[in-house]
């Protein structure tokens, strides 16, 4: 970033997730898609997970997209593999959580 004084922001890996936090994701995840982006549920989660910057630019862990839908060099496209990697994480959790009870 030639002549920027602007630098990435490291993000850690998540510490296990709580259960209310897998029981918001379980919760979401069963409802209708459409119903899902903008909620306030999915706003409320993506503050539980540090994810909030990434939910305004309309990324969110509830998204079962294979793929970005904005190229490179948007903002967006790297929020979507940062939500994604999160996703991952909580199905994990979910099954674990789902096996448990």
């Amino acid at each position: 970033m030639s002549g920027t004084r602007r630098t990435r922001i490291s993000r850690q890996q998540h510490a296990p997730f709580t259960d209310e936090v897998v029981r918001l994701f379980i919760e979401l995840e069963g409802a209708p898609e459409r119903a899902r982006p903008y909620s306030d549920d999915t706003r409320r989660l993506a503050k539980m997970l540090g994810l909030t910057s990434e939910w305004w630019t309309g990324q969110h862990v509830n998204d079962k997209s294979d793929k970005p839908i904005h190229p490179k060099g948007y903002c967006a496209h790297d929020d979507f593999y940062r939500c994604r990697a999160v996703r991952q994480a909580l199905l994990e959790a979910a099954k674990r959580q789902q096996a448990a009870e």
